[in-house]
């Protein structure tokens, strides 16, 4: 801003403003409009839209995501929102018998759960009452890359879901399942999460998995090597 010296003017000349604070006669120059496009607008919405889905997926999934509170990650998870609703068609998330052979979104550079876990998950049913996934049988050593001295593993699954038009209608569950890193088979199970996948919602569901090892197995590791986390699939319903 300038200030008037020998005129004392109010009002707008062209592009100057001429206007009085306390007595003393200033001006400046009009701030320049922005005309946004359309497509801008629209894009700016839907990066508002990934940035409340990002912070709504995050403190829902907490029991499955590690390092929650790094902003890098939380940064990442936000562009893979604003990236996925994009390019998403809106279509419908009654998903039967569709395999996760990759990870939608990984937690965890430096442990890909896609590639510490070779075993394909299925998303068996969705419906106004639950989400029904399966778990085919394995052979832990088999089917899981895992550190030296591992004797159990932990997997923990997580799923949220919350209204686009209204992301504080929430809701989420998650469990847990433990088994020995063994060459037995592990039996083929169901995994049902009470968890409506409703008209309007989007919902993401993710695995975490922990390894266990010391001398009585029940000693976590805490080497960011091994703490692989993943969104295996978002399901949009809107």
């Amino acid at each position: 801003m300038g200030r008037q010296s020998n005129i004392k003017l109010k009002g707008t000349v062209e592009n100057i403003i001429y206007y009085e604070t306390d007595g003393d006669y200033r001006m400046r120059s009009k701030p320049v409009e922005v005309n946004q496009s359309p497509a801008s607008i629209a894009s700016s919405h839907l990066f508002g839209q990934a940035s409340k889905l990002e912070k709504a997926f995050r403190n829902m999934m907490l029991s499955a995501i590690p390092f929650n509170d790094v902003h890098e990650q939380q940064g990442r998870f936000r562009g893979a929102i604003n990236q996925w609703l994009h390019s998403s068609t809106g279509k419908s998330a009654t998903t039967v018998i569709r395999p996760l052979n990759t990870t939608w979104y990984e937690f965890n550079e430096d442990s890909l759960l896609a590639e510490r876990l070779q075993l394909q998950i299925s998303i068996h049913s969705v419906d106004k009452k639950r989400i029904v996934l399966t778990i085919p049988a394995f052979q832990p050593q088999q089917s899981i890359v895992a550190s030296a001295h591992t004797k159990k593993i932990c997997f923990t699954i997580a799923a949220a879901s919350c209204k686009y038009d209204n992301i504080s209608q929430q809701d989420h569950s998650s469990t847990e399942l433990e088994f020995p890193y063994s060459n037995n088979l592990v039996a083929k199970q169901n995994v049902i999460l009470p968890l409506p996948v409703l008209p309007g919602t989007v919902t993401a569901i993710a695995v975490r998995m922990e390894y266990y090892g010391g001398a009585d197995g029940n000693s976590k590791t805490k080497n960011k090597r091994w703490m692989p986390a993943a969104v295996l699939t978002v399901l949009d319903n809107r």
